[in-house]
């Protein structure tokens, strides 16, 4: 069972790796600091609360 694919480098990892065994990029979802909410990889802002990202 694969994991998702890195999205600076596109390689795919194994299913529960928290880093990019190719380049090192975090595979974990970012959170916003303020709802907890997960965010995108690009996002700026929160699309829950609006929060910009820190």
């Amino acid at each position: 069972m694969s994991g998702g694919a890195c999205s600076k480098c596109g390689t795919v990892s194994q299913q529960g790796a928290r880093f990019c065994p190719q380049c090192g990029t975090s595979m974990v979802a970012p959170q916003c600091t303020k709802c907890s909410a997960a965010l995108t990889m690009d996002a700026r802002f929160c699309g829950a609360c609006g929060q910009p990202r820190t």
